[in-house]
């Protein structure tokens, strides 16, 4: 068993601590962000991703702040609550943090991350960055980040070449290894030992392992404490490797776990009930899959694992709805049903007579849940979700022949399906339908998206945003429509005064006002330029990417877009 042991605490410190290697071609680097975007005010994006992985943990009055996977996350040492994090979306280089460092003295926040070095103006809270080819790296890694009490800070690399900066500019220089460091308060390899970890108590099921370092949980899980930090208030702050972060009361040895962030990364899917945000997606390669129930105000979250859950059969979650007491994941293998007050999970797939396993989309109205598959569109009564069975019914399209439904929205009483074939509309009173045919608009060709505002429904296929009047059954014209190739269209939300399109290039807004389109990405603030999932709450427009969830205050009284 040692050699396992050996192996897997190696391939822990490499995960946690990062190998950085830096190619020639660095350089030449796109969306490169050198500072927050001045055209807008803290707290105009925001992004909420995975924090659960932990590297390091610095103390500033009144933060305890994080180095996370997901960005530098911040809590409140005093009273436990969160403050949002800081991301690329706040003009950070990167979300990968391997260091945090708050300098007491100028009041400044630094980061070493994944592609460079960042500051904090404590003032307006903008960031500035440096990369990691512009200090002439090349290959080397910084391994320790200092503050002096000389106005300087410092890092180290790994070869032990040695940095020194003003502790208000990035302006680092190469100064002797043999420099006097009595005085400067490092971070990574060359901080002082944090000494040894007392034995805390703890609920949930988790056990603390204080001689391993790690906690248990209920499954047999084992996960690694990374670091640890004592406050001034007799707490000691610990953080794991996909726990999160946990504060031990010194006085009573007990431990508290605080969940904070998404469970997994790609966020294909929102919904809203109450105050819980619930977020789910298909995730690429071994990223942890599952859902996660968040509650924005408190930061508290829940998580939901379906390899731990009987009855949550699937993880690969592309759309979601809720209600006041269930939650309804569509995902590839079925649609699976969450009841909250009974707290039980069940799936149901083709077994059940779902139209296909393949859930695209699933939308609730007054009395009716639609589900939108890869073999056409189910139908289930409202009512039946309390029963103890449930009878899916198939809409039949012409020649009964299998469509890809990728989206639907409800209009009254007309269905509009946006399928494989184009527009498909359908009548629930009649049940009956047929697909649209004209010169206008995205006929016989695939259609991606749809979203209803009173009369108007909005489309999005291959080749651009089409828009009709379904009273008056004329088509908006330019610049309402707008042809728009290879953008890769998500999703499509229709509200009073915007019109949002999630796409593969960034997001579009179309200003019914201004009758003009505009085109926000990374430079203005998206975590990352692809947009899978709207979900819009009043003046704030929620965003799902690749990344997590994103916030953005779409409609601040203090800019103009």
């Amino acid at each position: 068993m040692k050699p396992c042991i050996q192996f897997m605490s190696i391939l822990i410190h490499c995960c946690i601590y990062g190998v950085l290697i830096v190619s020639s071609s660095f350089s030449a680097e796109k969306n490169r962000v050198y500072e927050t975007n001045r055209a807008y005010k803290t707290g105009d994006w925001i992004t909420y991703g995975v924090n659960r992985f932990v590297r390091h943990i610095d103390i500033g009055e009144p933060y305890v702040y994080f180095a996370t996977t997901g960005g530098i996350t911040r809590i409140n040492m005093f009273n436990h609550r969160w403050d949002f994090p800081w991301t690329k979306s706040n003009g950070l280089a990167s979300d990968d943090i391997l260091l945090v460092a708050k300098d007491k003295n100028s009041g400044y926040l630094w980061a070493v991350s994944d592609v460079g070095v960042s500051y904090q103006e404590p003032a307006n809270e903008r960031w500035f960055n440096l990369y990691y080819d512009e200090m002439n790296l090349q290959r080397d890694r910084i391994t320790s980040f200092g503050i002096g009490e000389n106005y300087q800070v410092f890092f180290v690399t790994a070869e032990n070449r040695w940095f020194a900066s003003s502790n208000t500019a990035i302006n680092f220089s190469e100064i002797d290894a043999h420099f006097d460091d009595r005085f400067i308060e490092w971070h990574g390899d060359l901080a002082p030992s944090s000494g040894t970890l007392p034995y805390f108590f703890m609920d949930g099921g988790y056990l603390f392992n204080e001689h391993r370092r790690y906690i248990d949980d209920l499954d047999f899980r084992h996960w690694q404490i990374t670091d640890w930090l004592r406050d001034g208030c007799n707490n000691l702050w610990i953080a794991t490797w996909g726990l999160g972060i946990g504060v031990g009361d010194l006085n009573t040895y007990r431990m508290e776990m605080i969940p904070y962030g998404l469970w997994s990364e790609a966020v294909d899917a929102i919904a809203e009930d109450e105050d819980i945000f619930w977020c789910g997606g298909v995730q690429s390669g071994n990223e942890a899959e599952g859902a996660t129930g968040w509650d924005e105000k408190s930061g508290w979250a829940s998580y939901y694992e379906p390899h731990l859950i009987y009855g949550f059969d699937n993880a690969e979650i592309t759309s979601i709805a809720a209600d006041e007491r269930f939650v309804l994941f569509g995902t590839s293998a079925g649609l699976t049903v969450f009841d909250k007050h009974k707290n039980h999970w069940r799936t149901y797939t083709v077994a059940n007579r779902l139209a296909n396993d393949q859930v695209h989309q699933v939308v609730m109205d007054h009395n009716d849940i639609w589900i939108a598959t890869a073999g056409g569109v189910s139908r289930l009564g409202l009512e039946a979700l309390t029963g103890d069975s449930l009878n899916f019914r198939t809409i039949q399209f012409p020649s009964l022949r299998l469509v890809n439904v990728y989206d639907l929205a409800v209009q009254e009483n007309l269905l509009w399906l946006a399928t494989e074939f184009g527009i498909y509309v359908y009548d629930k009173l009649l049940d009956s339908g047929g697909y649209y045919k004209g010169n206008e608009g995205p006929f016989d060709r695939p259609v991606y998206a749809v979203s209803v505002w009173q009369d108007e429904v909005w489309f999005g296929a291959e080749d651009g945003i089409y828009a009709i009047d379904s009273k008056t059954k004329q088509w908006l014209i330019p610049p309402a429509e707008k042809y728009v190739t290879k953008v890769g269209i998500n999703r499509i939300l229709a509200s009073r005064s915007v019109v949002w399109v999630a796409t593969n290039q960034g997001l579009l807004k179309y200003d019914r006002a201004g009758q003009r389109w505009i085109i926000f990405t990374q430079e203005d603030g998206l975590d990352d330029d692809r947009v899978y999932s709207l979900l819009l709450e009043g003046d704030y427009l929620y965003l799902g990417g690749p990344t997590g969830l994103t916030r953005f205050y779409w409609n601040a009284p203090y800019r103009i877009d």
